[in-house]
């Protein structure tokens, strides 16, 4: 049986944070993670931000090489109304398939399923990993740099050959 990776997807797989700003005039300091004024149920209210998000540079290409080897599981925090337009970005834009599953505890589903290793950029889902013992490494933001875990971009990890250094980068 194939072993799964989680895979977090907003500021990770793409630049939501980006469009926000852009399109909704939030500002933040970029070492902070949180956005002064975004009220709980904003993203429940605009799903749109999801669709608009650009894509980081060789996520879909590394997650495609990982998909070769692991399943993939997308754990997000994204309300549960964004279920289509997430699968349907997903797919869209490249990615492996895999299932999509929202929760507010990444850590603990991810026990359950028995799975390999996380991806996320979250400080406190990072942290959350941390204390329950998983494995995770960090899309590299100014936000989660105090994190103790490996920082990452997905350039760093692209081979030219359409392959992804996942495993000696992190994994090592």
């Amino acid at each position: 049986m194939r072993k799964s990776i989680a895979v977090d997807i907003c500021n990770t797989l793409c630049d939501v944070n980006h469009i926000l700003e852009r399109d909704f005039g939030f500002q933040k300091r970029p070492d902070v993670y949180q956005y002064p004024g975004l009220v709980a149920d904003f993203f429940y209210q605009h799903t749109e931000v999801f669709v608009k998000a650009e894509v980081f540079r060789y996520a879909k290409e590394c997650l495609q090489s990982l998909s070769e080897r692991y399943d993939i599981i997308y754990l997000s925090a994204r309300p549960a109304n964004a279920h289509a337009v997430t699968v349907k970005y997903l797919k869209e834009n490249g990615f492996p398939s895999g299932d999509v599953v929202f929760t507010n505890n990444k850590a603990e589903y991810f026990k359950e399923h028995e799975m390999l290793f996380a991806i996320d950029d979250a400080p406190a889902e990072l942290e959350r990993y941390l204390r329950s013992g998983i494995p995770v490494a960090a899309y590299m933001q100014p936000y989660n740099e105090s994190v103790p875990v490996y920082h990452f971009t997905w350039s760093d990890l692209y081979k030219e050959d359409g392959g992804c250094r996942f495993e000696e980068m992190v994994m090592s």
